[in-house]
């Protein structure tokens, strides 16, 4: 964690972020067709949220009535009176900057947990204490003297008020995220609530399938199929026979801007490998680009494995299922291509069902390689 005290810099940059980016404040009612004091449904998604362009799933643990939308400001969410209570937002297509501004203050029995899946930092910056113990983030107190003050974290924090009564107000920052988790906890009656402002970056596509089929003569037929694209310029096909070492094989042109299904297909008719590994590159008029998840082609087994890893990312533990393989075939990489697995715990618990204990890996990407497949996580 890095801590900074009446950082200038940082607090320039935050009220240029402010200025200058497309940020919407969330009016709830607005953005879900809510009532005032209604709670949230659990699993419900909201297209163009709040304006913003961003598709949103909103998934809540409700404990007594909460989390609800205020029974008087649409902007508010409160979660009150309510041990274990919590929100979570994902974008579906796209990534967000997130402002999270309490409402009421922080006082002595609460606790509130924020993380987001994608490793970047979050800042928590004090507006205004009553002059007692500081807050805590992380367990590192809030700087003393004149407010406002900021941590910069990891990408989880809890914050912690130690002073009796009315406590602290904050913001709380992420930047370039596609989701966040906001958790609450209460020993005694207690309340907090929240208002967000969202900032957005819609991803060019919204990519449905993307498979790979073996043909009878040995050809690999590469099928996908996008949901709606946005200045959509061309996507590249990229094939690789270890998962590592990726070469262009072939460009599509893109459909520029659609809002309905579009399907794509590429016959691969150049490789002899058993083992091939496929991918799309899809890039804007821009040039920003971005890759599609990794399939695979066995032609031993005459066929693409499907594997499902999840949670994903994850933290500790991850399940994957599918992997009908002996477990020592198991190999697991860093980004670099080098192999960690001194530093998981494998465990068969079922047929094609394995195990891994993460806790010993650094946060980052990971790579599953077996004979037929390899397949990327993200470890927390």
């Amino acid at each position: 964690m890095r801590l900074f005290s009446k950082n200038i810099l940082l607090l320039l940059f935050f009220n240029l972020f402010s200025l200058f980016s497309l940020s919407a404040q969330i009016d709830w009612v607005a953005a879900t067709g809510l009532n005032l004091g209604d709670t949230f449904i659990d699993g419900a998604v909201y297209n163009n949220f709040g304006g913003t362009g961003l598709n949103v799933r909103i998934n809540v643990n409700i404990v007594a009535g909460n989390p609800s939308i205020d029974s008087v400001d649409p902007t508010i969410v409160f979660i009150r009176d309510s041990d274990g209570a919590s929100m979570t937002l994902t974008f579906l297509n796209g990534t967000g900057d997130v402002e999270l501004r309490n409402f009421e203050n922080l006082i002595l029995t609460e606790t509130i947990t924020v993380s987001n899946p994608d490793g970047k930092d979050i800042t928590v910056t004090e507006i205004s204490n009553n002059g007692g113990l500081p807050m805590t983030v992380d367990g590192i107190a809030m700087p003393t003297g004149s407010v406002p003050n900021a941590i910069v974290g990891d990408d989880s924090v809890i914050l912690k008020e130690q002073n009796k009564g009315a406590g602290t107000i904050h913001d709380i920052r992420m930047n370039g995220v596609t989701g966040f988790t906001w958790l609450y906890q209460a020993t005694k009656i207690s309340r907090e609530g929240f208002k967000l402002n969202l900032s957005a970056i819609v991803l060019p596509i919204e990519l449905i399938t993307f498979n790979a089929t073996l043909l009878q003569n040995d050809n690999v037929q590469l099928d996908w199929t996008t949901a709606t694209e946005t200045n959509n310029d061309y996507f590249t096909i990229e094939r690789s026979k270890d998962g590592i070492s990726w070469e262009q094989i072939a460009k599509i042109n893109g459909s520029g801007s659609v809002y309905s299904p579009t399907s794509y297909s590429y016959r691969d008719e150049a490789t002899n490998h058993q083992l091939s590994y496929y991918r799309l590159k899809q890039t804007d008029f821009e040039q920003q680009f971005s890759y599609s998840s990794v399939v695979s082609i066995n032609r031993k087994k005459n066929e693409a494995e499907a594997v499902n890893i999840y949670p994903n990312p994850a933290t500790n533990l991850i399940t994957i299922s599918g992997l009908d393989i002996n477990q020592d075939v198991i190999e697991i990489m860093d980004i670099s291509g080098n192999a960690v697995n001194n530093l998981v715990v494998i465990t068969s618990f079922a047929k094609a069902m394995y195990q891994i204990e993460l806790s010993a890996l650094p946060t980052g990407v990971y790579f599953i390689r077996t004979p037929n497949s390899v397949n990327k996580f993200f470890k927390k």
